[in-house]
């Protein structure tokens, strides 16, 4: 038997290791070693992979961890900012869930290091945004949106700009 077909579904990667000689069980295609494959997860084929050829087959692009968990840290605080988020979705149990899932090995940072994390953010943006504003010739501001959240104390103020470097001369 081959890898199953699911329909539109994609198939997981690891399917490119293993064959499906049974409703049941796998085999590694490294190593022969058949599996348990039940309720159609690939769960112990993943584990079976990274545990025991991860290393072994030289085609499987390699992140370092500490280059991975820079990634996955900006990958946490885009969502939040973007989605405008608590810091302390970081400290919810479905989240934490849901993250352990998606990236067993990660470790989420605490709310204190995401503030952190988000101060030094928010300072070099604002940095970049002086710089750019003082260097420009002309801003044209747009909309001016005020955000206010029921119940709180706090207003979001916010105001897309264009700017240019283009200077204009009037003829007579």
């Amino acid at each position: 038997m081959e890898q199953p077909t699911h329909g539109k579904r994609k198939s997981s990667a690891v399917w490119e290791y293993f064959d499906h000689i049974s409703e049941t069980k796998v085999k590694c295609r490294i190593c022969t070693t058949e599996l348990s494959y039940v309720n159609k997860s690939t769960s112990s084929m993943l584990r079976h992979y990274r545990a025991r050829h991860e290393h072994e087959v030289p085609e499987t692009p390699r992140i370092n961890s500490a280059t991975r968990k820079q990634m996955l840290d900006e990958a946490l605080l885009n969502f939040i900012v973007t989605d405008c988020q608590p810091l302390s979705i970081v400290e919810s149990e479905g989240f934490r869930e849901l993250v352990q899932v998606l990236e067993p090995s990660y470790v989420l940072p605490t709310r204190k290091t995401i503030k952190k994390i988000l101060v030094k953010k928010y300072e070099e943006e604002r940095e970049r945004v002086k710089l750019e504003v003082q260097q420009a010739v002309a801003i044209t501001f747009g909309n001016i949106w005020i955000w206010k959240w029921e119940g709180r104390q706090k207003t979001l103020l916010q105001m897309p700009y264009k700017r240019s470097n283009v200077t204009w001369q009037r003829e007579m």
